[in-house]
């Protein structure tokens, strides 16, 4: 079984295809959930040192 046998089975397996669809699904939430945090702490920092300068 080859590699493109292998990827084509993952399309065509009902099962593989709601697995896989859930997994990437959960890896781009993590990555946005990530982003988010990463944003609110610099954001919470330029103004903790806007507060600071005063």
């Amino acid at each position: 079984m080859g590699v493109i046998d292998f990827t084509t089975s993952l399309w065509r397996d009902p099962y593989r295809w709601s697995l896989v669809k859930s997994v990437a699904l959960f890896s781009l939430a993590v990555f946005i959930a990530h982003e988010f945090e990463a944003a609110e702490l610099e954001a919470a920092a330029e103004t903790a040192a806007k507060l600071g300068s005063r």
